[in-house]
């Protein structure tokens, strides 16, 4: 029996919203800003296959099983609030562009939940930024939520469909640290879970379909363009 999505997160508080609603999923904790990986990935799936949760003839016949990254995000662009929802259309990551898989349909399940989805470009830093940072990364990436894992983990996978999801907890008008984040905090959990719970139905979309279908990772030189995608929309 194969898993039909491989879930990974940063935080341990981001890990468990996963694990407390998908028990028999894979969800591997990457750690702040990555540092875990690839370590973290490949003891889960040899833990995996050892449950028989995946493939048995090794890490290579795994990659059409879709990796999702969970967790929590800054958003760049003033429009987008604190329990919004972003789905990466593809991740900035200073000198290409990662394309993610079936962003769109994704989108369209998570909008279905209940919070405000936006597909958009997603951009890492190695810190959080704020203020006249977060101007620049907007204006020069094109991207509208900010992590610190999605370009490692991203670049780290190769060809393997990928997808990112962020709750936004902060805003260039509402900083990390405040009175009302302990509030702010309990809503963004339990919209992870409700993210998590929809991935395994999202992945059986994609189920069989190729990496050109699906998780093209386009590699582009000058990348941090504010062209307009086409791939790019939002999901109200």
């Amino acid at each position: 029996m194969s898993s039909s999505v491989l879930v990974c997160a940063a935080l341990r508080i981001e890990a468990h919203a996963a694990r407390s609603v998908l028990p028999t999923t894979p969800v591997v904790r990457i750690g702040m800003r990555a540092r875990l990986v690839p370590a973290s990935i490949d003891i889960q799936q040899k833990s995996a296959r050892r449950m028989g949760i995946l493939g048995t003839e090794g890490r290579d016949s795994d990659h059409s099983t879709p990796v999702v990254l969970i967790g929590f995000g800054g958003s760049l662009d003033p429009a987008i609030n604190v329990g919004d929802v972003v789905v990466a259309s593809r991740i900035e990551t200073g000198n290409r562009a990662i394309y993610c898989a079936g962003s769109a349909a994704l989108g369209a399940i998570l909008s279905d939940l209940g919070p405000q989805v936006h597909v958009a470009p997603i951009t890492s830093s190695s810190r959080i930024v704020y203020g006249v940072e977060r101007n620049r990364l907007a204006a020069i990436t094109g991207a509208v939520a900010v992590d610190m894992e999605s370009a490692v983990l991203g670049s780290y996978l190769g060809e393997r469909p990928f997808a990112v999801v962020r709750v936004i907890v902060d805003t260039p008008h509402r900083r990390l640290i405040r009175t009302s984040l302990i509030t702010d905090g309990i809503w963004a959990y339990r919209t992870l879970r409700d993210i998590a719970l929809a991935l395994p139905g999202w992945a059986s979309h994609i189920d069989g379909a190729t990496q050109v279908d699906w998780a093209t990772r386009i590699e582009q030189p000058n990348a941090f363009t504010t062209q307009a995608i086409t791939l790019e929309k939002k999901v109200s």
